[in-house]
């Protein structure tokens, strides 16, 4: 890795190598269980599958924690809406 946090990657659209963060836009559960996923791959390499099902459970976990969080805003937008209206 080369800074602390960050992977450098080749894509072959692109002429440069651009630092991606783990996790630089994600939430906190994600990126646990992807630095975790990350530790179990290196430590257990005949294993790849257990740190690739924790990514995937820490994306659903995302996912869920986004949708509650829209569902709290769109709750508090029509409480707002209901009280500007009364």
């Amino acid at each position: 890795m080369g800074q602390q946090g960050k992977l450098n990657f080749r894509d072959k659209h692109l002429h440069h190598s651009e630092p991606i963060g783990i996790g630089t836009h994600r939430s906190e559960p994600f990126k646990k269980a992807l630095t975790l996923a990350l530790k179990l791959m290196v430590k257990l390499g005949q294993m790849p599958s257990l740190a690739i099902e924790l990514v995937r459970l820490a994306l659903k976990l995302e996912w869920v924690l986004l949708t509650l969080k829209l569902k709290s805003m769109q709750a508090l937008n029509m409480d707002l809406q209901l009280q500007d209206f009364l």
